[in-house]
């Protein structure tokens, strides 16, 4: 059987093997590279956050300011952010307590 792997060794150039290692080697890398970016993308457009949805009350206070928005439209659009930004907090804190909650069953 040793004999079979000496046969072996000579038959292949060491540098034919080293090539071959390499190049699984950047195969692999560059699989890594493109499920990273994939999931990446993926995280990123199924979970938009507040602040890529509608506007801040930045925005909405500069549209008011330059006559681009009535004060109904104003005070509407204004409840709305607001009402947003205190859901996305009890959301935040909701999901805190839940991990501290898993937290302390794991010990």
């Amino acid at each position: 059987m040793s004999g079979m792997l000496l046969e072996f060794r000579q038959d292949v150039p060491l540098h034919t093997l080293i090539l071959l290692l390499l190049g699984i080697m950047a195969v692999v890398a560059i699989g890594f590279i493109v499920v990273q970016r994939v999931k990446r993308a993926y995280s990123t457009e199924d979970h938009p956050t507040d602040a890529t949805i509608g506007f801040t009350l930045s925005d909405l206070r500069e549209l008011h300011k330059t006559g681009q928005m009535s004060d109904e439209e104003f005070e509407k659009a204004k409840a709305k952010v607001i009402d947003a930004a205190k859901r996305a907090a009890e959301r935040d804190a909701a999901a805190k307590a839940e991990k501290e909650a898993r937290g302390s069953k794991d010990l």
